[in-house]
């Protein structure tokens, strides 16, 4: 009796044969030569990927006789025994080893010593071993893939304690998350490390958790291995799972709107946390360091009043024209770094107006200040940054739509706020982390239901490979956490190097920042020149933003350098800044005496600003005083009046031609032409 895939194949007339083709290579022509027919089915036939998707194609009732034949010695049992231990009639049964029989799954020959007895099914023996790491992989949960305290509640104590006994010498009674936090002591997982008898894994483990952050799709395992080294999944699994250090597993997580399905080797979780968190030394290769401070929040206020000043219209997408587009970037102060365009940041500038509604759009397509954008500089500096970080992370970076982002940067916010902001991390060390995270809690948010519930009917519902999901997170850093402020990047050349919590970051996300002690000098100088300089000595970003407000940034490094000019303080008068505010945070701040040029330069050129108004009316002009004293008394008139610009002019809200005002003007004499 045949016992393997070649055997059954050999065995297989070419009609059979070419319908197993149609079923296990549904995507490409039957060949014409009978043996790379065969050649193809077999590759099929013992693929994890390929026999995952075809056992999800199985009805319920035949997928349950398949695992009872996998179940038996040799994954053989006679048909008619099936209705004893599986509920059901025998009629059904038959039905489902013939569909078996007919896409592949089982074998029915009689036992060479029984010629007349009853026939025997059996799935073929490397399609059996397959089948059952598939299956087995299926029905584990994600946190038993993904992390150390999941695998260790997967397994018997008996060989918990086998496992971990040797290297935490009498911890092993321990809590399942607590055994798996000793575990991950990196003293402990260098010891585990150096037992793997694979020396090839010893050096792919490494790589799994530095490039990939410890899950690695078999399709790119060509990037980190050698040539001479093959794909192993259970050689691989069993080296992992026996030091507790990872799995390898076949992974499926397209009902969660993740682009995966094919094996994977995975470093767990709490192994993979704190390699990642290990600082980068200071001396690493950094050549500059990109900070934007609270260059976002200077600039949201001058886009603000850029607007109020302004006529900006935008179009029916809501996109700004170009001319205003590039009218307000030529005054940026935020600093790109080459990291993204002044389109983008500009972008962003005006999305977060919109979506904090600091802004409206007026039927007549012009942007215009609502009552809260009005108020925007009565918010205290750091609610104002909570309000555009919380902001951020609803804010997309394409217009693909991705189910996963928020979900994703949340967890992101809560990572970020473990970090020590003293020190620099890999720039993916952040990502990653939260990735698996997001991971992990899957079934506990219930994505899978929300998943399949926005997007049951398939059609552009959005998916997100693990390795693309962090490289947005990486993105999102660079892209909208930088220009904010909450991180400051490290750069060698226009390469992203490392990654630090800036002090205006920790303080948005509640952390308590280190006493930097007393501060002894004031942090600003005014010079006669009208140049004024800030020393970083003094983390205050209120006055940096103040400063913002009338001043000209010149440059931003160490010092910053601002200068006054008229157009700067004209400006800020406009926007409601007045001469006394602005001497006032000079003087308050500064070491020396403001010069008196300087200060009476401010209240000149302050004083030099004149407002008029402008309003739409309808002007009524009467040929007499007496008639547009009769008409201001009448009462259906006396609401429409905004002022009497002369004796003989009358301004109106609007024309008075309801028939109420119309009859009353009549009745009074008065008629309109």
């Amino acid at each position: 009796m045949t016992n393997g895939v070649d055997g059954f194949l050999r065995d297989r007339k070419r009609p059979q044969l070419e319908e197993l083709h149609a079923f296990w290579c549904p995507d490409r022509e039957i060949p014409e030569d009978r043996a790379d027919m065969e050649r193809a089915v077999r590759a099929a036939m013992i693929d994890a990927q390929t026999v995952a998707s075809r056992l999800k194609l199985l009805p319920g009732r035949v997928l349950d006789v398949l695992q009872f034949v996998l179940a038996q010695p040799r994954h053989s049992v006679v048909p008619t025994r099936l209705a004893g231990p599986l509920p059901g009639h025998q009629v059904d049964f038959d039905a489902a080893v013939r569909t078996l029989l007919q896409r592949g799954f089982v074998d029915a020959q009689r036992d060479g010593d029984a010629e007349d007895g009853p026939p025997i099914v059996t799935v073929p023996k490397e399609l059996a071993e397959t089948a059952l790491a598939c299956l087995r992989d299926d029905s584990r949960k994600l946190d038993s893939v993904l992390t150390l305290h999941g695998f260790l509640a997967s397994i018997s104590p008996s060989e918990v304690r086998k496992r971990a006994e040797r290297f935490v010498n009498g911890s092993v009674d321990l809590a399942r998350p607590l055994l798996a936090r000793r575990l991950a002591d990196p003293p402990i997982v260098e010891a585990r490390l150096a037992a793997l008898p694979d020396a090839e894994l010893r050096q792919i483990v490494p790589a799994v958790i530095r490039e990939f952050g410890g899950i690695l799709a078999r399709s790119h395992f060509s990037r980190i291995a050698s040539d001479s080294v093959a794909w192993d999944r259970r050689a691989f699994r069993d080296q992992l799972e026996k030091l507790l250090l990872g799995t390898a597993a076949y992974l499926s997580l397209e009902e969660y709107g993740i682009n995966l399905m094919e094996d994977v080797l995975v470093v767990f979780g709490e192994i993979v946390g704190p390699a990642l968190l290990q600082p980068i030394p200071h001396d690493a290769g950094i050549e500059r360091v990109a900070s934007s401070s609270v260059n976002f929040l200077s600039d949201l206020s001058a886009l603000l009043a850029f607007i109020d000043a302004v006529d900006v219209r935008v179009t029916q997408k809501n996109d700004l024209y170009k001319t205003a587009t590039r009218k307000f970037l030529s005054g940026l102060v935020s600093k790109t770094e080459g990291l993204l365009t002044d389109e983008e940041l500009f972008g962003f500038l005006v999305r977060t107006a919109q979506h904090l509604e600091l802004v409206r759009v007026s039927a007549q397509q012009r942007l215009l200040l609502t009552e809260e954008g009005k108020a925007w500089e009565t918010v205290p500096l750091y609610e104002k940054l909570r309000r555009a970080f919380a902001q951020s992370l609803l804010d997309p970076l394409t217009s693909e739509r991705d189910f996963h982002q928020v979900g994703l940067r949340k967890q992101f916010a809560s990572v970020l706020a473990m970090l020590d902001m003293e020190n620099w991390y890999d720039p993916m060390c952040v990502p990653f982390l939260a990735r698996n995270r997001y991971l992990v809690d899957l079934d506990r948010t219930g994505a899978k239901a929300r998943y399949q519930s926005a997007f049951q009917h398939g059609g552009g519902a959005p998916t997100s490979d693990p390795a693309k999901m962090s490289w947005n997170l990486f993105q999102f850093t660079v892209r909208r956490l930088f220009p904010l402020g909450i991180v400051d990047l490290a750069l060698r050349g226009e390469r992203v190097v490392a990654m630090r919590l800036s002090s205006l970051g920790a303080t948005v996300l509640g952390i308590a920042l280190p006493s930097e002690g007393a501060v002894e000098r004031k942090p600003l100088i005014v010079n006669p020149d009208f140049e004024v300089l800030v020393f970083a000595e003094k983390r205050d970003y209120n006055l940096v933003y103040q400063l913002d407000k009338f001043c000209v940034r010149i440059r931003t490094e160490n010092i910053y350098h601002y200068r006054l000019t008229r157009e700067s303080v004209s400006q800020a008068v406009v926007t409601g800044v007045s001469a006394d505010e602005m001497i006032r945070v000079l003087t308050d701040n500064s070491r020396n005496r403001i010069p008196q040029n300087v200060e009476f330069s401010i209240r000149d050129w302050a004083a030099a600003v004149r407002f008029v108004s402008i309003r739409r009316a309808y002007l009524l002009e009467a040929e007499n005083p007496e008639t547009i004293d009769r008409v201001m008394a009448l009462p259906s008139i006396q609401p429409l009046v905004k002022m009497r610009v002369s004796e003989t002019v009358l301004a109106l809200r609007d024309r008075p031609d309801s028939a109420a005002a119309i009859q009353e003007l009549r009745n009074a004499g008065v008629y309109i032409r």
